[in-house]
């Protein structure tokens, strides 16, 4: 399942955070360069977040049919 590996989870929860700490608190900006995005960028940003996520699970889809296809023939 999506939650089933907590420290993955975990990992994911924190870099997010951290990301968006980087991102959104003002004194953290010029450290690392950065600006804070509006709604008109997050309606890019969001649909590409799931893209290595869809392709990671195409993948294991895609591995398991082969692995059923060889130990069934």
């Amino acid at each position: 399942g999506l939650f089933s590996n907590r420290a993955m989870f975990a990992a994911v929860f924190s870099s997010s955070l951290l990301l968006l700490a980087v991102i959104y608190i003002p004194f953290l900006q010029p450290i690392f360069d950065t600006a804070a995005l509006g709604p008109e960028h997050w309606r890019f940003v969001l649909p590409l977040l799931l893209v290595p996520a869809l392709v990671a699970e195409l993948t294991k889809g895609v591995i398991r049919r082969r692995a059923r296809a060889s130990s069934a023939g």
